[in-house]
């Protein structure tokens, strides 16, 4: 598996909401859409198979957000490594 950060970023970059003009990733701009649960963020995660294993959880035919790992993981560098809620 590639390093998850990069793999996260990798995802976003569909969407210019979070990158700056400089490409500076802009972590707020995920912070602030996930706490929206904004769809758009939803199915960009959703669209990778690591970054949905990592941020949601299948349940009985039903995908849940897992919203407070990902917005831990937009924080920190760092959180984007932590194993997810069992």
């Amino acid at each position: 598996m590639a390093n998850l950060f990069d793999k996260v970023l990798e995802v976003l970059k569909e969407d210019q909401r979070f990158f700056a003009e400089d490409g500076t990733f802009l972590r707020n701009a995920v912070y602030e859409a996930a706490m929206q649960m904004d769809a758009e963020l939803i199915r960009m995660l959703l669209s990778n198979k690591e970054t949905k294993e990592r941020f949601f959880q299948d349940i009985e035919l039903t995908i849940v957000s897992s919203c407070r790992t990902a917005i831990r993981a937009s924080r920190t560098r760092s959180g984007l490594l932590m194993r997810p809620a069992s």
